[in-house]
């Protein structure tokens, strides 16, 4: 019988080739027709993971020298991910799930 061999972590080259410059003030949004398409860039952009090969700099942090306790901090202070609904608190009202990362952030709601 012959041996498979399969590798611990298979590679996905989702954003090969890419090139994003955002400047300051500016807003960007990513709008994908199938949800396999925004998974990696949302990933990237939101901090929640760090590309294999190239970089990605947030107002001068690079992401592979963060900490996850800065990740969060920058992602709550400087980013907005908005995923599909599930991903939102179903007993909180759509103005509530809004200003729950507002008020961990410190924020007043008026």
């Amino acid at each position: 019988m012959k041996k498979i061999s399969i590798p611990d972590e298979v590679e996905t080259h989702a954003l090969s080739g890419i090139h994003l410059d955002i400047k300051k003030g500016e807003y960007l949004s990513i709008a994908a027709h199938r949800v396999v398409a925004s998974p990696p860039s949302y990933q990237i952009l939101g901090l929640l993971d760090t590309p294999s090969d190239g970089e990605y700099v947030l107002n001068e942090h690079r992401s592979e020298n963060l900490s996850m306790s800065e990740r969060a901090r920058i992602r709550n202070r400087e980013v907005a991910l908005s995923f599909r609904a599930s991903i939102f608190i179903g007993d909180l009202t759509v103005y509530e799930n809004v200003e729950l990362p507002l008020t961990y952030r410190g924020m007043k709601i008026q």
